[in-house]
């Protein structure tokens, strides 16, 4: 039990160990989370305040579950609404919508409308996750286009070896954009790399309109094409080669006296680039990015990115081009190495 004056909360043995499936072996794999329940045990009975978070539902989200936790690791009142019957929590400073698979209705989106204007006081923020899953959402799709930010369709690949980390190019190494520099200061090592995992393509569909601006946040390099779900013969070497958005930050600025007011909209273009099995890790940024993005957005505070320790090895995570350097260098340079110097040894000892 963590109690102050003000709150009290308590920490049982199962909130410290985290439990994941590796589908490449069929077995569990056992973490510790005890470093970061207890710190955010800490930080939740000494804030000044606790910042309320919805998660919209009622479309069939295929989730973000990771995502999720990041929100309850750093002490946001975290509580589902369904859009379709119940109006957003004024008192909500942040709404997550994770992947929803059916379209928004008018009267739904105009919900969203009213959340992110807060009678005209602004101050709000949305975060969108999609998933390749999704089929097309115009609804949602036009609601976004507002905020200047693009969902495309497709999945990106990304073709330059030396930055794949798998063996189709569906993972691979991301680019910071401009506007993500606030929220690199977030993070304790900058220079980590983000993953992008399964990502749809995202766009800036304009820089700037009226009083509503929109930025790219990640985005891929050059060398990436786009692959078309139940495309049979896939040849990425034949396809057209561009940079493409995975992150997009849409913001909307209103001054109330001298003073400076935004509500933001964030999209990510996928929910697997949170997947703690397949990413999240002190080999990669992508939670202490996305935790600094949103505390960030939403006004908090002595945010928290603990990685959870595992009780067994963590797998090794080296692009294609990496592998193959690793490869040769101990399969053919290293033998080669101890045969020569056996041979010098062995002539030494000869003249002797």
């Amino acid at each position: 039990m963590i109690r102050s004056q003000d709150r009290v909360k308590v920490v049982g043995l199962n909130d410290c160990i985290e439990t994941e499936v590796d589908y490449s072996s069929y077995t569990y794999l056992y973490k510790s989370r005890a470093e970061q329940v207890l710190t955010s045990g800490i930080l939740y009975v000494t804030d000044e305040s606790v910042i309320r978070a919805s998660i919209l539902t009622g479309h069939g989200e295929a989730g973000c579950r990771d995502m999720v936790n990041y929100l309850q690791e750093n002490n946001y009142m975290v509580q589902e609404q369904n859009i379709s019957t119940e109006e957003i929590d004024p008192q909500a400073q942040l709404v997550l919508l994770p992947a929803p698979t059916t379209d928004y209705a008018p009267e739904e989106l105009e919900k969203l409308d009213r959340f992110l204007d807060n009678e005209g006081m602004f101050g709000k923020t949305l975060i969108y996750v999609a998933s390749h899953e999704q089929p097309a959402l115009p609804g949602l799709q036009s609601f976004l286009a507002e905020w200047g930010i693009g969902v495309g369709a497709g999945l990106i690949v990304e073709t330059e070896s030396t930055n794949v980390y798998d063996q189709q190019g569906f993972m691979f190494g991301a680019l910071y954009g401009e506007a993500a520099a606030p929220y690199l200061e977030q993070m304790k090592n900058p220079s980590m790399p983000f993953l992008g995992y399964y990502c749809r393509p995202l766009s800036v569909l304009w820089e700037e309109k009226d009083n509503r601006s929109a930025a790219y946040l990640l985005g891929t390099g050059q060398s990436c094409t786009l692959y078309s779900l139940g495309e049979e013969h896939f040849d990425p070497a034949a396809r057209e080669k561009g940079a493409y958005g995975i992150a997009v930050l849409g913001d909307r600025l209103k001054y109330v006296g001298t003073e400076e007011r935004r509500s933001y909209v964030a999209a990510f273009g996928s929910a697997a680039m949170f997947s703690s099995s397949q990413i999240v890790s002190d080999n990669f940024g992508n939670k202490d990015f996305t935790v600094g993005l949103i505390n960030t957005l939403a006004g908090k505070r002595n945010g928290i990115s603990i990685p959870s320790v595992g009780f067994t090895y963590e797998k090794l995570q080296l692009t294609r081009s990496q592998y193959t350097a690793v490869s040769v260098a101990l399969g053919t340079l290293l033998p080669a190495a101890v045969f020569v110097a056996g041979v010098v040894m062995w002539l030494r000892r000869r003249r002797l």
